[in-house]
């Protein structure tokens, strides 16, 4: 039987003031996928500094306000260029595809579902690699 996922909500982001900070970047919403649902009009990727015990590769903010608001660490998955984290406390699921040459991101947003399972983070992500690559 085939595992079933919740359609995510999918933003694309396009970096801005490129080159202007050493270790974080900022992206504003450039197209919202599939559905009108908007994660966030902003949002800030910063490289970890090893300021936690985690270590992800990177710290996701989304910009809801005029404040920066952590939401989570994204981690390093078996396929290149995606990065799993979660939301409000492992309540959503959220992978990102991060690609450095176009100054993009892309963000799945899986609300009211969450897994730390290996083997359906890989599926999930590759099926989303079939619809969106």
């Amino acid at each position: 039987m085939k595992a079933t996922y919740p359609t995510p909500i999918t933003n694309q982001f396009k970096e801005i003031n490129i080159g202007k900070y050493l270790g974080t970047k900022h992206f504003e919403l450039e197209l919202s996928k599939n559905n009108k649902e908007v994660i966030s009009h902003k949002i800030r990727v910063a490289v970890n500094r090893s300021f936690a015990k985690s270590l992800p590769t990177y710290w996701l903010s989304f910009r809801p306000q005029n404040k920066w608001e952590s939401i989570t660490g994204l981690f390093k998955t078996s396929t290149p260029y995606y990065f799993k984290g979660d939301a409000y406390k492992k309540k959503h699921l959220l992978i990102a595809r991060v690609d450095e040459v176009n100054n993009t991101v892309i963000l799945f947003y899986f609300k009211n579902f969450y897994s730390k399972d290996a083997k359906t983070i890989k599926s999930i992500i590759d099926k989303l690699k079939s619809i969106y690559n």
